[in-house]
């Protein structure tokens, strides 16, 4: 890019950040302080709109919310005709079905929509309850009449959870009387409405043009009666006008929420009761809603959708005649000679209940029994239920707790954080409501005495998990959506070492960790106590309950150890990425060195073998096999006869009773591969004391392992892996391997189903690859020539099989699948071409239990380990056998490919990516002295999930201008490591990036695998030219996806397999490129902006522009294919866009300082 492209990019983020810190200044500096309803601001505004529609004799034309097709929404004009707003039903209807991948479609916002003031249309759906049509003229205007409760009507706009309550508080008057500046109608149109907005009352100044769509009013209606003399009532409208201007537009007050609207109106609590909630508990809800319909509290229910019902109970159900899920009014609950019934009314105002009691009869006599709604006379659209009948089609119901004569105080204050550190504090408003007036006051907050308060509820209130104990207490204090659990340590010179499992819930929040790491270890001290975790859960979560694990133990030591973190005190450990600096990583480390050569010491001064301390583990003192429980112990074996290593012990290696099959078909994998064995083990040979020093690859770095040679043992039978020579020697290097896994993973239980993987990439370093069965659908040539390559290349390779169970769901009881119970790993030891038929031979760890099948015979076996060139010399071999390539994709679905390479070079670097730049992110500078061939790895460290969300890019380093970046060799998102990549002579950087929740700096293991030396270093890393060649890499490669090529708008997508990006660019030199990106909800994917909650986004991109919109990757393994995208875009002299129910603005949501790939640049 030339220099002025630079420069606006520079601006462009100096902006953005000032932005940022302006918000984060804003934050820093909350202060608590009392709200109050109104502001000097408002008043004034208000009386400046009124004095000049005065002063020119003209109606109020709201310019906040104009008159447009945007803002109404529902209904847009496309070819010269209304049709629906493919903003609105292609992101939630198409994207939802996945029929569509990707559509972008271009519309006009601005188009001018039919909206008239209440004097000037014509009224004509309002349907009585017998079925009669009134068609009036309303003559006569009122804001409000006493005699208009419930006779309030939906209309066109979806909006029924609104409308229904809107209808619940239309009995108060005091509530909409609060409402309104001037409880009267303005001759201008000029209207000022209070609305409770995140619990503080805001002023909303509106004007009265209502939205028309063909001659009809599309908003709310409300009149007093029914008849000729018709008087027709704005109230209604203007409220949900006021509502639709918040959420910037009608369009957004589709599907409303019926819990939101009665708090925004009456700035009450609102309760949200699920009946599923109460299945046992019919008697407690009956109750509630008794208690709450004599109070008098406003209340709404929402039915099942027709097809749920039908769904639930089967064709012969009488479903209320409602195609999607409706909103209505909870009129009246009453007891009636012992019948539970209750009086709804549906917004439309018909299409009633036609149940047992809405026969005339019986209506007749249960209106006048309900006394609280006898005087407002018929109710049109209002039917009676039957409590069991109300259970079974409705699903829950919202109630509002509005006591007019109640008190409020309402505060705004900032929560979270350190008394000196922000980065944790929110904001939040407190409304307190109080049965009498009462005095508030602020004091200063003190962080003891609120950990005092939880510490003392749960001992007091909180059930005892330990019943037998004197020493120690747990204590669970837990409610319908949250859980405290707390740890006590009675004793004066233990430690009380307490490790936390928590099984992930769908919605729900943890008092520490985050959503990847749910496990948690704690230290207590002798004499205190600790909360371990506490959880909380959103009430409309399906998953009831809070499963927990708990261990615990007393012990001298200060620090203690979960899974495959550090030793610490408390686990997860504080974080300390924002002190990393890039640095490259060596093998041999001199404290290792030290460490071994003491312990070797130590055994042979005091002629004693070697027993580690350090592997003190909880939970390897049981064995399950099935449902028998084993005691097991560790042990010496007696190796006077034993070996470490034996080159005739090629795939020898068998698994026992630890029940780790993708550890132990990974060693087999490994073990023909001599000179990798010898590279992991300082000393390749017997110690007569026990001192080993093993090396392994702990997430992409070399670390060595000091080890003792215990065994894991049950009744003096060893448990743990076995080896042995051709001959049958006994072998300890395998079971010296699976030891250094087992202290890595603080234990052998630890290694049950260990992922093969893993394995592979721990032993050799090398790059691992994954690849389901499932991906390969109508491409099994493909997947076959990538085992061939493999195999010829003497890749270790491993592969795990369906179980037996699932086999017969997937092919029936007669299919003759492998006989295994669980899922199991094999070792693939070749795959070759014989007489048109593909065979691979495959190896079962256990060293029998082969497969079946028709290769199997003596003869075939004979013949095809004559031709099998690449394992001939290793003899017979226990447990393999052949398979065919059709039944090999049948009943196995996984294989692993290990690209272990023992000629290729290895540089490895550790290093920070993302946050904001702060000089610790750096880019990798590499030399290539010729031809050359490389693979890139990144590895998150500690991360025990599956890894995908790193992005790499190679550019070629522009010899006469460093500053411009060169040709772009590599640009996407990797699973873990890259595929091989071809270079020619040249300088070249390397960009590691994290596009997913780049604001948080995390830490990668970076390993370039390379097919001959090469040297790097490490250079400055520039955001700019990270963004440079991500804009270019889809410039140059994306497809455009406009159907008609416009010369001003290009709207560009790249994709493989698991990515996508979207580019926008704007060609004009006047008008700014509004483009509005919907994303359905990917399973398994990562986006480079907003959260698990919001995948749409709305931008605004400058004249001569462009702008990365999105990125989205996906892991490989994810069953859904393709990124459904839907895009809108206009052209607009606006340099704000609206979305949704977000502020206007020109990101949406706001871009962070270190979303950098989001940045603008100019084009040349």
């Amino acid at each position: 890019k030339n220099t002025s492209s630079q420069s606006f990019l520079q601006d462009s983020m100096k902006t953005e950040k000032f932005d940022e810190e302006l918000e984060q200044k804003r934050i820093d500096s909350l202060q608590a302080k009392f709200l109050h309803g109104g502001s000097e601001e408002d008043e004034l505004k208000y009386q400046t709109i009124l004095a000049y529609c005065e002063e020119f004799n003209t109606p109020f034309h709201d310019g906040e919310f104009a008159h447009t097709y945007e803002n109404l929404g529902k209904y847009v004009l496309r070819n010269g005709k209304e049709t629906i707003d493919l903003k609105l039903m292609q992101a939630r209807n198409i994207l939802r079905s996945h029929k569509v991948q990707f559509l972008v479609s271009k519309f006009n916002p601005n188009q001018t929509a039919t909206w008239a003031r209440p004097i000037s249309y014509v009224v004509k759906e309002i349907k009585s309850q017998h079925g009669t049509t009134n068609i009036c003229t309303r003559s006569k205007w009122e804001l409000w009449n006493d005699t208009c409760p419930y006779r309030v009507y939906q209309n066109g706009l979806g909006n029924c959870g609104l409308i229904a309550s809107l209808a619940a508080i239309s009995i108060h008057r005091c509530i909409i009387e609060f409402l309104f500046r001037n409880f009267k109608t303005n001759d201008y149109g000029v209207y000022q409405v209070k609305l409770c907005i995140d619990g503080e009352w805001k002023n909303v100044i509106i004007d009265d043009w209502i939205p028309l769509t063909n001659g009809s009013l599309r908003g709310v209606k409300s009149a007093s009666s029914l008849g000729k003399n018709l008087v027709g009532h704005i109230w209604a409208a203007l409220i949900e006008k006021a509502i639709a201007k918040v959420f910037n537009g009608y369009k957004n007050i589709y599907a409303f929420c019926s819990a939101a609207a009665l708090r925004m109106i009456t700035g009450a609590p609102v309760t949200s009761l699920q009946f599923k909630d109460f299945r046992e508990k019919t008697e407690k809800l009956w109750e509630i809603l008794l208690i709450s319909s004599s109070k008098n509290y406003p209340m709404v229910c929402s039915c099942l959708s027709k097809a749920e019902i039908l769904r639930k109970y089967g064709r012969a159900a009488k479903p209320l005649s409602h195609k999607y899920a409706h909103v209505f009014t909870v009129l009246s609950v009453i007891l009636y000679k012992s019948h539970r019934l209750l009086k709804l009314r549906n917004p439309w105002g018909y299409n009633i209940w036609t149940g047992k009691w809405t026969d005339e009869t019986n209506t007749k006599i249960l209106d006048s029994e309900d006394t609280k709604n006898r005087a407002y006379g018929e109710i049109d659209g209002s039917f009676w239920i039957g409590f069991d009948e109300f259970l079974k089609y409705f699903d829950s119901v919202e109630i509002c707790r509005y006591r007019k004569s109640w008190s409020q105080i309402r505060l705004s204050m900032p929560v979270g954080g350190l008394w000196d550190d922000s980065q944790n504090k929110n904001e939040r408003n407190v409304v307190i409501h109080s049965s009498i007036p009462i005095n508030v006051s602020l004091c200063s907050w003190n962080p003891q005495v609120l950990v005092k308060v939880y510490q003392r509820i749960v001992a007091e209130k909180g059930e005892e998990l330990l019943k037998q104990r004197d020493d120690v207490s747990i204590k669970k204090y837990s409610g319908d959506n949250f859980v405290i659990m707390m740890a006590e340590n009675y004793t004066d010179d233990k430690y009380l070492h307490v490790q936390t499992f928590c099984s992930k819930i769908k919605m729900c929040s943890w008092s520490r960790g985050d959503s990847e790491n749910c496990d948690y270890g704690d230290v207590i001290p002798p004499r205190s106590r600790q909360v371990l975790i506490a959880m909380c859960r959103y009430e409309r979560a399906t998953q009831r309950g809070f499963p927990i694990a708990i261990d615990y133990y007393l012990s001298d030591e200060k620090l203690t150890k979960l899974g495959r973190s550090d030793r610490a005190a408390h686990i997860p450990k504080q974080n300390r990425i924002d002190s990393i600096q890039a640095k490259f990583l060596h093998e041999d480390s001199e404290d290792d060195e030290l460490k071994y050569q003491i312990t070797l010491k130590n055994c042979q001064k005091t002629n004693t073998t070697f027993l580690d301390g350090e592997y003190k583990v909880f939970g390897d003192s049981m064995l399950i096999r099935g449902k028998k429980k084993l005691f097991m112990e560790l042990v010496q074996p007696n190796f006077q006869n034993w070996e470490l290593w034996n080159d005739t012990c090629s795939y020898r290696v068998y698994q026992n009773g630890l029940g780790n099959c993708g550890l132990i078909a990974s060693l087999a994998a490994i073990s023909v591969h001599t000179e990798l064995i010898e590279s992991l083990f300082r000393n390749f040979k017997i110690n007569d004391y026990g001192v080993y020093q093993v090396k392994l690859c702990i997430d992409g770095k070399w670390e060595n392992m000091i080890i003792d040679d215990w065994m894991p043992s049950t009744n003096n039978n060893l448990q743990g892996v076995k080896s042995e020579s051709e001959i049958g020697e006994n072998l300890l290097w395998a079971a010296l391997i699976e030891k250094a896994f087992a202290k890595l993973y603080n234990g052998y239980a630890n290694l049950k189903s260990f992922n093969s993987a893993t394995a592979l990439r721990t032993i050799t370093g090398a790059p691992v690859k994954s690849f389901q069965m499932i991906d390969f659908r109508g491409k099994t040539k493909e997947l076959w020539e990538m085992l061939m390559k493999s195999s010829l290349k003497n890749y270790p390779m491993v592969c795990a099989c369906w179980s037996q169970k699932e086999v017969h769901l997937k092919y029936g009881w007669e299919a003759k699948g492998l006989s295994y119970k669980n899922r199991h790993a094999f070792t693939i030891m070749s795959v070759i071409l014989y007489k048109s038929h593909r065979l691979l031979r495959l190896r079962n760890p256990w060293g029998f239990n082969i497969w079946p099948g028709k290769w199997t015979d003596e003869t075939n076996t004979k013949i095809l380990n004559s031709i099998d060139t690449k394992n001939r010399a290793y003899g017979e071999i226990s447990g393999s056998f052949w398979i065919g390539f059709d039944e090999f994709l049948k009943f196995y679905y996984r294989f692993d490919i290990c690209r272990y390479r023992p000629s290729w070079d290895e540089l490895r670097i550790n290093m920070a990516v993302g946050g904001l730049e702060d000089g610790s992110q750096k880019v990798i500078e590499i030399n290539v002295p010729k031809d050359c061939d490389i693979c890139v790895s990144a590895l998150k460290p500690s991360y025990q999930k599956l890894q995908c969300h790193t992005w790499i890019s190679i550019h070629r380093v522009n010899s006469k201008n460093p500053s411009e970046t060169g040709e772009i060799m590599f640009c996407k998102p990797i699973q873990e490591s890259s595929e091989d990549i071809s270079l020619p002579p040249g300088d070249y950087m390397i960009y590691v990036s994290n596009f997913f929740q780049s604001f948080k700096k995390e830490e990668r293991n970076v390993v370039i695998h390379s097919s001959i030396p090469i040297s790097a270093k490490l250079e400055s890393w520039s955001p700019e030219v990270l963004v440079d060649v991500y804009q270019r890499i889809v410039a140059e490669k994306g497809i455009e996806t406009l159907e008609q090529k416009e010369s001003d708008v290009s709207i560009k997508k790249l994709s493989g397999d698991n990515f996508v990006m979207v580019m926008a660019e704007n060609y004009t030199d006047d008008k700014y490129l509004h483009v509005h990106t919907f994303c359905s909800k990917v399973k398994t994917s990562w986006l480079s902006r907003g959260n698990a909650f919001n995948h749409n986004y709305g931008n605004v991109v400058p004249p001569r522009s462009r702008q990365i919109l999105i990125a989205m990757s996906r892991h490989d393994y994810a069953t859904q294919k393709g990124f459904p995208i839907t895009i809108d875009y206009y052209l607009s002299d606006e340099k704000v866009t609206v979305l949704g129910m977000l502020n206007r603005a020109a990101h949406i949501p706001s871009l962070r300082q270190n979303e950098y790939i989001h940045k603008i640049c100019k084009i040349d």
